[in-house]
C-alpha cells in the first residue's frame, strides 16, 4: 500500500524515535557514526533526490517551498532526534547548526508555513508526554523566532504539524505579545492506541477531540506542486 501512495505522489519525512527502535529515543544516546548510517538509510527508503542538502549534512531538517507568490506554502522540516540531549541533560533539542539554518529560513514570504515537529509544541503536560515542553529553553527560541517574523510583517499563517502521540488532536496557546499558535496532531496510520490511555494523556492546551483510531491529517486549499 505504502509503495503504491509513494508512487503516485511527492513524499517527504523525518525519523523519530521508534526508527531507532526506542521510545523517545535521544541522538546523544547513540554513537554518531550510527545516526549517520541511520540517516542514510532512512534517506534511502525515501529516494531521497541526489542533490537534496540532507546527504551532505547532519540531520534530516529541510524546507520547501509549494508553489508561488502569495498561495505559495513554506513547509519547514524539523530534526528533533538527531542532536538531541539525552534524558540525564534533556536541555537540547535541536543543535546550534540547525537553529542557525532555522533563523535563516523561517521568515521566507509564502501565504502559509507548515512547521512540521515531530513531537508535539503545544503539549502544557511536561511530565508524561515527550515534547517541547521538556525543552523550554529551546521552546522559547522556537517562539522568538515566529514572533520574530510576525513583527518584521513577513509572517503570514501559520500551522504547526506534529505526530508521535499515536492519537489525534487539535491544541492552541495565546501568548502575552500577542502571538496565537496552533498544532494538528496526526498519528498513526496503521496503528492507533486504546481510548484507556486518555488518563495519560492531559495536554491542557488541547481544543478538540481525541482520535484513537488510525488516522491521516490533510492540509487542504494548498497549491500544486507542480
Amino acid at each position: 500500500a505504502y509503495e503504491m501512495f509513494a508512487n503516485s505522489t511527492w513524499v517527504s519525512g523525518v525519523v523519530d524515535d521508534h526508527d531507532w527502535f526506542q521510545d523517545d529515543a535521544r541522538g546523544e544516546d547513540f554513537d554518531l557514526e550510527l545516526r549517520r548510517k541511520s540517516q542514510s538509510a532512512f534517506l534511502d527508503f525515501l529516494s531521497e533526490p541526489e542533490n537534496s542538502p540532507r546527504w551532505g549534512r547532519d540531520g534530516m531538517y529541510i524546507d520547501y517551498m509549494i508553489g508561488t507568490g502569495p498561495t505559495a506554502a513554506h513547509v519547514i522540516v524539523l530534526d528533533v532526534r538527531f542532536f538531541s540531549s539525552s534524558r540525564r541533560k534533556s536541555n537540547i533539542l535541536l543543535g546550534d547548526k540547525q537553529w542557525e539554518w532555522l533563523e535563516s529560513t523561517f521568515c521566507k514570504p509564502a501565504g502559509i508555513t507548515l512547521l512540521f515537529s515531530s513531537i508535539q509544541a503545544l503539549n502544557g503536560d511536561s511530565i508524561m508526554s515527550e515534547n517541547w515542553q521538556q525543552f523550554p529553553e529551546e521552546f522559547d527560541k522556537l517562539t522568538k523566532i515566529i514572533h520574530g517574523c510576525n513583527s518584521l510583517g513577513t509572517r503570514q499563517p501559520l500551522l504547526i504539524l506534529s505526530g508521535d502521540r499515536h492519537y489525534s488532536e487539535m491544541a492552541q496557546a495565546s501568548y502575552k505579545n500577542g502571538m496565537k499558535l496552533t498544532e494538528v496532531t496526526s498519528s498513526g496510520i496503521t496503528k492507533g492506541r486504546p481510548a484507556a490511555y486518555t488518563v495519560f494523556d492531559c495536554n491542557p492546551l488541547r481544543t478538540s477531540r481525541i482520535e484513537w483510531r488510525p488516522n491521516a491529517g490533510v492540509v487542504s486549499q494548498l497549491p500544486s506542486r507542480a
